[in-house]
């Protein structure tokens, strides 16, 4: 979930923006944005002349902008046909590219082409990441299986094998590849949902890690990346992890582990994620050195959205009309 963060504009009579500014305490109203994100706390207050507010929910693309997808792979989604709606879950659901480009920087790759299985592929944020910082890879498989990630990745990249639901998959019928990345579902870890766990064999959809065994095993990838919720380090969780990492280290792997923070790699908004960077034999890797946000919400927002990302009117003179007179006054000062 984003972190909440709101945007004052204010427009002149034709509608023109000629002011906006950050308001961080502009978080009283939750609308639910669907999908990963069960709470939608960034809001944009639109203030015309002064007096006449307006405030909307934030556009899927930028959603989309906030997790460092580019307008012309959003643009390539949206053209496949997905709804708003899904839209903003595989939003949710995904990876913050900037963060993965800092990962894979520092992992120092030596293949050309690196042979890539993005597993719980989503809408291919690692496949982003990599191309935007020019490492040349080639993607020999993923396995996905909901649907409207499978039409965003198709849409956004040229046609990739899909091998579907990764308890199913016959390892030996794939491509050799050097680097592995199983983001696994986050259901049942997150503080979000009921916290059912990931032990092995108790069917949830975060014991899917599990799986993962198989392609290790059978492929020895020279690379892994693993990312999920900061709850996964928790005291209830961390034994698990731990035993994820007993078994890769039995396999002959060096790991790295360490949570961190989108706004600490040049995004605004409060993301933090658990990363484990694993390595096939002995090596030393250090997490990207984390770099000053030059940015800030209004940077990501489009200038002008469709009339039905606008909550209710009265909602919003609701919402003005409990503000204290201080907090009231400094919006019709554009603070």
């Amino acid at each position: 979930m984003i972190a909440a963060y709101g945007v004052s504009r204010t427009r002149d009579k034709k509608g023109v923006i000629i002011k906006q500014t950050t308001l961080p305490w502009v978080n009283c109203i939750h609308r639910n944005c669907g999908g990963g994100w069960k709470t939608m706390e960034i809001l944009v207050l639109e203030i015309y002349m002064g007096k006449h507010y307006r405030i909307r929910k934030l556009t899927p693309k930028e959603c989309h902008r906030l997790m460092g997808v580019k307008d012309e792979d959003f643009d390539k989604m949206k053209s496949a046909g997905i709804s708003d709606s899904q839209l903003y879950k595989l939003a949710g659901n995904s990876i913050v590219v900037d963060v993965l480009e800092g990962i894979f920087r520092n992992m120092k790759f030596k293949e050309n082409p690196l042979r890539v299985f993005e597993a719980f592929a989503g809408y291919g944020s690692q496949s982003m990441a990599l191309r935007n910082i020019g490492i040349p890879h080639e993607v020999v498989g993923i396995s996905e299986i909901d649907k409207y990630a499978i039409m965003a990745y198709n849409a956004t990249y040229s046609k990739t094998e899909n091998y579907g639901d990764i308890a199913t998959i016959d390892w030996d019928t794939v491509p050799d590849f050097d680097f592995f990345t199983y983001s696994f579902p986050c259901t049942d870890i997150s503080n979000a949902g009921a916290q059912a766990g990931f032990d092995e064999g108790s069917g949830t959809r975060s014991s899917l890690l599990w799986e993962c065994r198989k392609a290790i095993a059978a492929k020895r990838p020279r690379y892994l990346l693993m990312e999920n919720v900061k709850a996964i380090t928790s005291k209830k969780f961390l034994p698990g992890l731990h035993r994820w990492m007993a078994f890769l280290s039995e396999q002959g792997y060096t790991n790295f582990v360490k949570v961190l923070n989108a706004n600490d790699y040049g995004v605004p908004q409060n993301r933090e994620r658990c990363f484990l960077v694993s390595f096939l034999g002995d090596a030393w890797y250090e997490f990207p050195e984390e770099i000053p946000l030059t940015v800030s919400l209004k940077d990501i927002l489009e200038d002008s959205v469709a009339e039905k990302y606008y909550l209710d009117q009265t909602r919003v003179d609701n919402f003005i009309a409990g503000l204290s007179d201080e907090k009231r006054e400094a919006l019709e000062r554009g603070e």
